[in-house]
């Protein structure tokens, strides 16, 4: 626990950047994923502590970026540190730890003021929490969807593309299906948000941005092959259109992210 004890010390440390803070939550991700049982646990205390409280961090380039000046920089360290700690709640959200609820109530009250950095990584926690709610916080779950979708409508190109390549990853298959979309279609969270995405997808065939154009042809791929052995998971005749129109598009990215290969 020597090695843990130091990263936890780093993330805690007064005169540590938030940026570095990010680096040491990407270590602490693959520990959670991959370590024993006590570790896990004592990374899940923290993370309640770290993601109630806060953590201290500075910015070591605050005063020398800005509109004026010769470095400019995206984003934040305040912001870069707040991402790795939502990476660590997820983490520990797949490996079935009790941080469901406080990741629920930050979601519900501060979702939709995340940095634009972090919004395809709390549009999967979104759509994870709803899909493995119980059936008597049904109302939850909906809400959590509607939250998705809100973030998923205000997003810039740039996020619009990683949001589309996060569906895509969440649609499944996973090693535990209770976690994918496919797993838990005919539920009604996961018919909800496959409602939505479906009329999404087939808008961005007409979306000016090739890398757009592109993860959603990706995301149409991997839906139409998951239909094809799944009972509840329908591939419609307008999908269908969809992706056949972008496999005659004009940018060869966006044919290729069909399996078109001419």
């Amino acid at each position: 626990m020597g090695f843990v004890n130091d990263l936890i010390d780093a993330m805690e440390a007064q005169n540590a950047s938030g940026g570095g803070k990010q680096s040491v939550c990407t270590v602490l991700v693959q520990l959670v994923e991959a370590g024993p049982e006590e570790v896990v646990g004592r990374l899940a205390t923290c993370w309640r502590k770290w993601f109630t409280d806060g953590l201290p961090s500075y910015d070591p380039l605050a005063v020398h970026s800005g509109p004026f000046s010769i470095v400019s920089r995206h984003g934040n360290d305040a912001d870069r540190l707040q991402q790795g700690l939502w990476w660590l709640g997820y983490a520990l959200l797949c490996k079935g730890e009790d941080v469901r609820t406080l990741l629920t109530e930050r979601i519900l009250h501060q979702g939709l003021e995340e940095s634009a950095e972090s919004e395809d990584l709390v549009f999967a926690i979104m759509v994870r929490l709803a899909l493995t709610i119980s059936s008597s916080e049904v109302n939850t779950a909906m809400a959590l969807i509607g939250m998705s979708e809100a973030l998923a409508y205000r997003s810039s190109d740039e996020c619009q593309a990683r949001l589309i390549r996060t569906f895509k990853t969440l649609l499944g298959p996973e090693e535990n299906s209770a976690f994918s979309i496919a797993g838990n279609a005919g539920t009604p969270p996961a018919d909800m948000l496959l409602d939505a995405w479906s009329r999404r997808l087939v808008r961005t065939a007409e979306a000016r941005s090739p890398d757009i154009r592109a993860a959603a042809a990706q995301a149409l791929r991997e839906w139409r092959r998951l239909s094809e052995g799944s009972k509840g998971l329908s591939f419609g005749s307008e999908l269908a259109d969809t992706i056949a129109k972008l496999e005659k598009d004009a940018r060869a990215r966006v044919r290729w992210a069909c399996g078109n290969e001419n």
